[in-house]
């Protein structure tokens, strides 16, 4: 490849990633589940260095633990510090993460391949895969990415280790376990399952791994993981208790309505998510052709074992949440570049052939791209209790002088929560909270914000109001 040819292609990734990751990203305000959380937290740790361990800091919150591990917090609580209190600080972390994960699967690929074109072809896939490029996991400040990020370095570096031997893959893979660890706690270990099922089947390079080999770094990692347990409870008593009970019962019981069919994350794989790259790359998995290269063979069985592994786990949980199936979405764009680089790359396969397959997956990259480049277009949120950011915003563009009012929303709302407090300490507003009506007092004279038709209503049936402010749902109204 030329020097112009290399500025010319790295020019066009860098436009791609950009306008998949980057184009609005801090447009949308936050998102009241579980954005607004991630960011209450890191601007607790932002402003008192200290660890948030229950959300009552923050306007119309009670009594709700934090028991997440603090690793993107510490992240996130810096980019406050460093780029300041806004949206785009808070879900710059995750949109490098993000980076991160396309440079350790190209690696990866450059690594056993001694080719780019490898990691490039997933790439393209995982740009134009609304399953990964979305809300809740690039689009938005929430931890997920970063828990796919380490989840496929543990992948990566389990098969190094496997396939070569060396104890500087065992490091990065003990390494990328006590990250995850720290980013999602025991969902950490979700792929464990598929590595023990590859190790069984794959005999020849079982032998490859020693006990004596891999028990310092279970001891680490056992050691890491017992010890954050301790220092927790010691801080905040109870806390291990409640981890075990939310983290078992949301697997064992429906919590908080969070019900969905038990085939959810196989319908939306097959009809959104992954749609259509996965029919090209069932076509490529029927149409025979022989895979000589042993690392492909190796690895495609072990991708294929930790897709399969990693779907019945979260299938079998009965709290189904829509962004639990973040991580199948790396994985199967590896596993799909794994029977697309064969043909494309093969010497033996006739031109006219390669020519054919090529627009078949340009047209796939070109469609995926288009429905994320959609869905990244000036976001918004239509639900009314994530509609408060936007009277905020309003109110202190066009009406500055007001400064102190109450906002009428329902219990938990994260989002009230997040800018009430922000507002309050950097531009000097006194804004309260109520969960239900007059939890607060209110007179003739009092300012509310309120974005839920029925509690308008309710207000309405006690007073007269004077509407000051609208925007969307949400309005600012005084009481008469």
């Amino acid at each position: 490849m030329t020097w112009w040819s290399k500025i010319i292609l790295t020019s066009i990734i860098i436009v791609l990633i950009y306008f998949a990751l980057f184009h609005h990203l801090g447009t949308p305000p936050v998102k009241i589940w579980d954005e607004s959380l991630f960011a209450m937290r890191a601007y607790f740790m932002a402003k008192t260095g200290s660890y948030l361990s229950n959300f009552n800091y923050f306007p119309g919150i009670s009594e709700y633990r934090n028991l997440k591990p603090p690793l993107g917090t510490w992240l996130q609580g810096l980019s406050f510090r460093i780029f300041g209190y806004s949206e785009l600080s808070l879900r710059v972390p995750v949109v490098l993460f993000a980076l991160l994960t396309f440079l350790v699967i190209g690696q990866f690929f450059k690594k056993l391949s001694d080719s780019i074109w490898w990691g490039l072809i997933s790439l393209l896939i995982l740009l134009s895969c609304p399953g990964y490029i979305r809300e809740h996991v690039t689009r938005t400040g929430d931890h997920d990415v970063l828990y796919v990020c380490f989840l496929v370095a543990q992948l990566t570096s389990f098969f190094l280790f496997v396939e070569h031997g060396s104890r500087k893959y065992l490091t990065l893979f003990t390494v990328s376990v006590l990250l995850t660890f720290m980013v999602k706690s025991i969902m950490a270990f979700f792929l464990f399952p598929a590595f023990l099922i590859y190790l069984l089947i794959e005999r020849e390079r079982r032998n490859l791994v020693k006990i004596k080999h891999v028990l310092i770094p279970a001891s680490i990692v056992l050691i890491g993981i017992i010890g954050y347990y301790m220092i927790m409870d010691y801080l905040f008593p109870g806390f291990f208790q409640m981890v075990l009970e939310t983290v078992w019962g949301r697997y064992i019981t429906i919590r908080d309505g969070h019900q969905l069919p038990w085939y959810f994350y196989l319908q939306q794989y097959a009809t959104n998510r992954y749609f259509p790259w996965i029919f090209l790359w069932l076509f490529f998995c029927i149409k025979k052709h022989e895979v000589t290269i042993d690392w492909v063979i190796s690895l495609r069985r072990l991708l294929w074992i930790c897709l399969i592994s990693f779907l019945v786990i979260i299938t079998i949980s009965q709290t189904k949440l829509y962004w639990y199936d973040a991580a199948v979405y790396p994985i199967s764009a590896m596993l799909t570049t794994t029977y697309i680089a064969p043909y494309l790359l093969n010497g033996q396969v006739s031109r006219s052939t390669k020519q054919l397959l090529f627009l078949a997956y340009l047209s796939c990259f070109a469609w995926g791209y288009y429905q994320v480049l959609s869905a990244n277009d000036h976001p918004v949120w239509e639900h009314p209790s994530e509609q408060f950011a936007y009277q905020l915003k309003k109110l202190r563009r066009e009406h500055p002088e007001i400064k102190t009012f109450l906002i009428y929303c329902d219990e938990y709302n994260g989002q009230v929560g997040f800018y009430a407090k922000l507002w309050n300490d950097q531009y000097g507003y006194k804004i309260d909270a109520m969960t239900y009506w007059r939890q607060k007092e209110v007179q003739k004279g009092s300012l509310i914000v309120v974005c839920h038709q029925e509690k308008l209503d309710k207000i309405r049936s006690e007073y007269e109001i004077e509407t000051i402010s609208s925007e969307r749902n949400c309005h600012l109204v005084r009481l008469r």
